[in-house]
């Protein structure tokens, strides 16, 4: 089942918040803002339909409420924040639906619709990640792993070169893009850039079950699943060495934040969304 669990930074625990009740289980889109937490479309359980629906979480009081839905449903859609509004594209059942890219202010609760990009591919319908970079809002093709991007401020457009290799998970820190795969190779590449890099001085993750990459205010997170299901957390500080700009990471601290397994049973878990938020 579909739980949500909040990590405090102090006691390093996730604990359990009641999810609501129709709230998808699969292929939503995640952002925070302010004190909150959008989950956006994603699959309905049980059912081959994509939701239009937008939830929030109030991380000051735990509690959730639906807010206006969008005028079309999608799932494993591009969804980040700029300038206070959420913006979010592809995830369509119709890759050319003339709503395929929308934009929301919480302020108005108000959807509106985007010109479309105009030589959008079915590559550009699965989004894998979604980064915020130089007022931008950039889409990792979840199959070639190529970067798009909108920008507000000009109502453009545009396209990056495909990199190298395509990463499982994707965060972004001052312009530099850290990726890492399932098994704990942390890597690193400037906004510029094709190459990855591997990220020095994490040996200890290599071989872990990992499940994501996120944002911990300066310092990124990776969570992996344990053998026994209990979910793993560490929080990596980095930093630049020597003259040719390597980039160092070093675990401040590792601790299984959630335990679901029974005695004598296996427990599959997975680890969906995370997001940080200060309250």
């Amino acid at each position: 089942s579909f739980k949500t669990l909040q990590l405090f930074s102090t006691k390093k625990q996730l604990i359990p918040i009641p999810s609501f009740p129709t709230q998808p289980e699969t292929l939503s889109s995640l952002v925070a803002l302010d004190w909150g937490i959008y989950v956006i479309g994603g699959f309905k359980d049980g059912e081959d339909v994509r939701s239009p629906d937008v939830l929030l979480l109030d991380c000051r009081t735990n509690t959730w409420r639906k807010v206006p839905s969008m005028s079309v449903g999608r799932a494993a859609a591009a969804a980040g924040v700029i300038d206070g509004k959420i913006y979010v594209f592809g995830g369509c059942e119709e890759l050319s639906s003339p709503n395929w890219a929308e934009v929301f202010d919480p302020n108005t609760q108000t959807w509106e619709t985007l010109v479309p990009m105009d030589d959008r591919n079915e590559g550009d319908n699965v989004i894998r990640e979604t980064l915020v970079m130089d007022k931008k809002v950039y889409a990792v093709d979840f199959w070639s792993g190529s970067l798009f991007y909108y920008s507000p401020g000009d109502g453009k457009w545009g396209r990056k070169k495909i990199p190298e290799q395509v990463q499982s998970y994707y965060c972004v820190m001052e312009k530099v893009l850290y990726g890492c795969d399932e098994v704990g190779n942390v890597v690193w590449r400037d906004s510029e850039e094709l190459e990855w890099k591997r990220v020095k001085g994490l040996e200890a993750l290599q071989w872990k079950r990992v499940r994501k990459l996120s944002i911990f205010g300066v310092n990124i997170g990776v969570f992996w699943v344990g053998l026994r299901g209990d979910v793993w957390c560490a929080e990596i500080s980095l930093e630049r060495r020597g003259k040719e700009g390597e980039i160092w990471g070093r675990i401040e601290w590792s601790e299984a934040v959630a335990t679901f397994y029974r005695s004598f049973t296996r427990t599959k878990v997975e680890v969906l969304y995370a997001a940080a938020v200060n309250v």
